[in-house]
């Protein structure tokens, strides 16, 4: 398993098995939610914000 580090506080967060790219982990240090980008190698960003649209 490979490992990639947070982007928002730094820590190291490994490549868990069954996770999928698009899926949402969050940082085990900070909780900010991280998407996986890419397996192969193991890549994560910030998660993106889901805003309301309220029915407009």
């Amino acid at each position: 398993m490979s490992g990639t580090e947070c982007p928002e506080c730094g820590a190291g967060i490994s490549q868990r098995e069954g996770v999928d790219v698009g899926e949402i982990i969050a940082c085990p240090d900070c909780g900010t939610k991280l998407e996986v980008k890419s397996l192969q190698p193991f890549a994560i960003d910030k998660a993106p914000s889901v805003e309301e649209d309220w029915g407009e």
